[in-house]
């Protein structure tokens, strides 16, 4: 008699039930964030002023800021919606944990939002913010969203600019910072109306409402599947196309481009310029302010969903998962990597550096977070923010409705062979994690 040969061992690519595609594309707006704030003009010493930098670095200073901040919101929204329930939202009790533990995660995000902010870099500000913005939207379908953040696409730019060519005085005030900032907002109750209306009425407020909204959207869907992943390549490839094409008609052969003021003369709309063109709405940057252009949120919504479907369908093939689980274990840890770089930044002074600093921080950036990842599940900022979560907001009542659904159905499955080793590894794609 010949015993029956026991099913392969599943391949474990790791780490399993996340979205790997998902980490890389955070990665690189991470990195591409971290080279904005480097800011470098020259290859192993730093150009200064009024010299020009590089031609190559000079190109990527003045096209590439704003897109990777415009990636980030939509991963941020993404990850949102995935830490809610993925393609299923939550309903009743655990709907309210919900929306309780999203709460939390921005009022634990303050403290790195205040300190940042204090520094000049508000974006961590915004997140504090925007994830407060997705409770009352936890409920409704992928369908609403998307459809939501399409009118928000054409109608944000439009509401921007109508006030900065409009609206007088308020206009500038749009672009001013509150009076106080970092820790100082905290003793400043007087300030917090200006403080709050400068964050939930500017127009990088506005710009970045549909971003979110779409990457919320996205997260409700079955990323998983194949399909969805190819047309999500489809769908940025044609945004994209259309979009840089919309730009250039707009801004060469129709001739608005020689009636917006050179880029850095002054904001527009404000009182050391002119009004700013209705037609420019169809153009994008540098030659526009992204919150005034309609084609750079369609570029940026594209981009995102190229790089998401791409990588997706990339990081399940074990080679390329190997290759770049460096860039997805630094994506996972986003939080650390980002507030960690502007400390190690500070003894440099100001910007502009070298891109040898550039490429020293990428190494140990890539470094830390493989050699961190493969001892821990959480970076250490994401940890403390997950503990103070869960610290905060118990859901008693949901693990032992959990547990006791467990226990019944392991009672009630039949004994029978092991499953293949695709079928492990399907299920345990299942629910993705941010």
């Amino acid at each position: 008699m010949t015993s029956q040969a026991s099913p392969p061992a599943p391949t474990r690519i790791r780490p399993l039930g996340r979205l790997l595609g998902l980490d890389v594309v955070r990665a690189l707006a991470i990195l591409a964030m971290i080279y904005i704030h480097v800011l470098p003009t020259g290859w192993l010493a730093p150009i200064l002023p009024p010299a020009s930098p590089v031609p190559v670095l000079g190109w990527l200073q003045e096209n590439l800021p704003s897109r990777p901040m415009s990636l980030f919101v939509l991963c941020a929204g993404l990850s949102a919606a995935l830490m809610t329930g993925g393609t299923k939202a939550p309903t009743g009790h655990a709907m309210t944990i919900t929306r309780r533990r999203l709460a939390m995660r921005s009022f634990a995000l303050l403290p790195f939002s205040l300190y940042m902010d204090g520094i000049g870099e508000p974006i961590l500000m915004w997140y504090f913010v925007w994830f407060l913005l997705l409770i009352p939207v936890l409920g409704l379908s992928a369908k609403t969203l998307f459809i939501t953040s399409g009118i928000m696409t054409v109608a944000n730019p439009i509401i921007t600019l109508v006030v900065l060519n409009y609206a007088g005085g308020f206009a500038r005030e749009f672009y001013t910072y509150p009076p106080v900032s970092g820790f100082d907002v905290l003793l400043s109750p007087a300030d917090w109306p200006a403080w709050l209306l400068f964050y939930t009425t500017h127009p990088q407020m506005l710009y970045a409402l549909p971003l979110l909204l779409t990457g919320f959207a996205i997260g409700r869907l079955d990323l998983n599947n194949h399909l969805l992943r190819l047309r999500m390549i489809k769908l940025g490839l044609a945004g994209l196309v259309t979009s840089l094409a919309v730009s250039w008609f707009v801004a060469t052969p129709l001739g608005v481009l020689e009636e917006l003021r050179p880029p850095g003369s002054g904001v527009p709309g404000t009182a050391d310029s002119g009004p700013v063109p209705w037609a420019s709405l169809l153009m994008a940057p540098p030659h526009q302010l992204y919150a005034l252009s309609i084609p750079m949120v369609v570029m940026s919504l594209s981009i995102a969903s190229l790089l998401l479907g791409g990588f997706l369908i990339i990081m399940d093939k074990s080679p390329w998962n190997r290759l770049l689980w460096p860039l997805a274990a630094t994506g996972s840890l986003a939080l650390t990597i980002y507030v960690g770089h502007f400390l190690a930044l500070m003894p440099f002074g100001e910007p502009p550096f070298s891109f040898n600093i550039f490429a020293s921080f990428l190494l140990f950036a890539l470094v830390f977070a493989t050699m961190w990842r493969n001892w821990a599940r959480r970076g250490p900022l994401e940890w403390f923010v997950h503990q103070v979560i869960m610290i905060t907001v118990p859901d008693r009542k949901g693990a032992e409705a959990a547990k006791k659904a467990k226990e019944a159905k392991e009672s009630k499955e039949p004994e029978g062979p092991e499953e293949p080793a695709s079928a492990v590894r399907e299920q345990s794609d299942q629910p993705a994690q941010a």
